[in-house]
């Protein structure tokens, strides 16, 4: 219900004609998707979109996922516009966080970004979520025209912290060249002083946190071109028709929808373990002629953004498990420091030990 450009507008015929082609997973199917996650070991869920709350089932969805056995967090990112109206259901189904996308607190350049005259409305929602006892965060596209300071003036001033995102190559994000968060959190010195890592753990996600001397609240860098996280990436995504994406930066992953419709809950579980196990080990970003994901028309529909919590075990005799054997059998012998650098050795291993097709590359 906005139109972000660095997203990609949606025109309606397309989205229309698409919906009727390939409509959307229903809350039911989706479930039996979060079950078979469950038995996986994943247990934070993230709704995004797309806008998540233009579904009217959202809420529903909320209070299902929580009650699945072993979820620890659900959460909701949002542009905000119908916030304020469904806070307080949100917090009653079991929404731990709610992320609100927000560019910029101008409201004509809020109207040139979003195609809606509805920055008072996204300030509501972020008042309305907060009173009900969501933990609220602002997320802001860098954007080479980026007012950061007001930005981080209207975080201070509503008590939640925000958080500056680097702009992927995917989809309409190709046109834009975005600016280096590194350079941005230099820049801010000038204006709030010496800057240092936040101690405290601020969610599950890849932010890099800071605390600046003039602040209160913590400041958030997402930095996936100028400060790559992929050794920690412990994220796939479903799509709201069913595909679970392994990557932002490629086409790899599987179509669950056959499955839900043709297999039985083990063939899902099975299957999507399967597909976690062949997660690329990196993104291509800076390489755009390596990527492979080419959106068709439309912007990227992500309906949930899970992360896993626990190792998945690969099938036993596979070469997968044979791999990840390998590297456990290493990782015992640098405890008795056989192996020549235990600490960079260490960390190469806690990123291969989640996806052992991966340990050849690294």
């Amino acid at each position: 219900n906005t139109a972000r450009g660095y997203c990609g507008r949606l025109g309606s015929q397309p989205e229309k004609q698409l919906t009727e082609q390939n409509p959307p997973l229903t809350v039911e199917e989706m479930l039996k998707i979060v079950h078979a996650a469950a038995g996986l070991g994943i247990t934070h869920y993230r709704i995004t979109g797309g806008e998540p709350l233009v579904r009217k089932e959202c809420v529903e969805l909320v209070q299902k996922i929580k009650a699945v056995p072993g979820t620890a967090s659900v959460g909701i990112t949002t542009n905000g516009v119908r916030l304020a109206s469904c806070a307080r259901d949100l917090k009653a189904a079991g929404c731990d966080s709610v992320n609100v996308s927000l560019d910029t607190v101008d409201a004509a350049e809020f109207a040139a970004i979003t195609g809606r005259d509805a920055l008072e409305q996204v300030k509501q929602g972020i008042c309305a979520a907060k009173e009900a006892g969501l933990l609220v965060k602002l997320n802001a596209v860098h954007r080479k025209e980026l007012h950061a300071q007001e930005l981080i003036e209207f975080a201070e001033q509503e008590k939640v912290p925000v958080r500056f995102i680097e702009v992927m190559p995917v989809g309409a994000g190709k046109s834009y060249v975005g600016p280096s968060n590194e350079a941005l959190k230099t820049e801010l010195e000038q204006w709030y002083g010496a800057c240092t890592p936040d101690q405290e753990k601020e969610g599950n996600g890849p932010a890099a946190y800071v605390r600046y001397e003039k602040l209160s609240m913590p400041v958030g860098f997402i930095s996936a071109i100028h400060g790559k996280f992929c050794g920690s990436c412990n994220r796939v995504r479903l799509t709201s028709r069913g595909f679970l994406k392994l990557c932002l930066c490629y086409e790899n992953g599987v179509d669950l929808r056959e499955v839900l419709q043709n297999g039985t809950a083990a063939d899902l579980r099975d299957v999507m373990a399967q597909a976690i196990l062949k997660k690329p080990m990196e993104h291509c970003f800076e390489r755009p002629k390596d990527m492979t994901e080419q959106p068709s028309g439309s912007p990227i529909s992500r309906s949930l953004s899970v992360s896993v919590r626990k190792r998945i075990q690969p099938p036993f005799g596979s070469p997968s498990y044979q791999k990840a054997k390998g590297v456990t059998s290493l990782a015992k012998r640098v405890g008795k420091g056989s192996v020549g650098n235990p600490k960079l050795f260490r960390k190469a291993v806690s990123s291969c030990l989640f996806a052992a097709p991966r340990i050849r590359k690294h």
